[in-house]
């Protein structure tokens, strides 16, 4: 998570120079994202060439690279989506959307700890998501959370409508559900 502290700013001088022009991104931004991309690429490269443990029963090694898949996919999908300003329904998007569901389907289980601690994957996708199938499962998914007490996944369940109904992003939509109740999961 270290990483995506080095995005804030850059996503700051975006929303600053948004006032000015919203149909550019300057030079600086351009290169302080793409820096942020290698950055984010060697990351994940050097944390996939870890040492695996094929004899471990808990399968802690596989849940631990999923839910590492799932926070790099995410750094993408924001980087993408807020910064190169790529439209949701581009298939560079949807490809990100895609490989994050695969993850939380075939690897986290729903409710599970590992889930909880990415729940932020979870949720990005879930907002940047257009098929039916994808919504479908995303929105189980944080239902079984409100269900079982995380009570604040029930703002995600508003979050979730808003983006799909209005094609807004999920920035806009938290801070219209935050001036409903003040409080957001992420």
């Amino acid at each position: 998570l270290e990483i995506f502290d080095k995005l804030i700013p850059i996503l700051n001088m975006l929303e600053e120079r948004q006032e000015v022009d919203r149909n550019s991104i300057t030079t600086d931004i351009l290169s302080l994202a793409l820096e942020w991309e290698h950055e984010l690429n060697s990351a994940y490269t050097d944390f996939q060439a870890a040492p695996r443990n094929p004899d471990d029963p808990t399968e802690s090694d596989r849940i631990l690279n999923a839910s590492n898949d799932a926070f790099y996919f995410t750094g993408l999908l924001h980087l993408y989506r807020r910064i190169y300003r790529i439209p949701r329904t581009s298939s560079v998007v949807q490809k990100m959307v895609q490989k994050i569901y695969d993850v939380f389907k075939n690897d986290i289980e729903s409710a599970s700890s590992a889930e909880n601690c990415a729940i932020l994957p979870l949720f990005v996708a879930a907002c940047e998501s257009i098929s039916e199938e994808h919504r479908r499962f995303f929105y189980d998914r944080f239902q079984i959370q409100f269900l079982g007490g995380n009570f604040p996944a029930g703002d995600v369940l508003k979050i979730l409508n808003d983006t799909w109904n209005t094609g807004d992003s999920w920035v806009n939509a938290v801070k219209r559900v935050r001036k409903e109740k003040g409080f957001f999961l992420i």
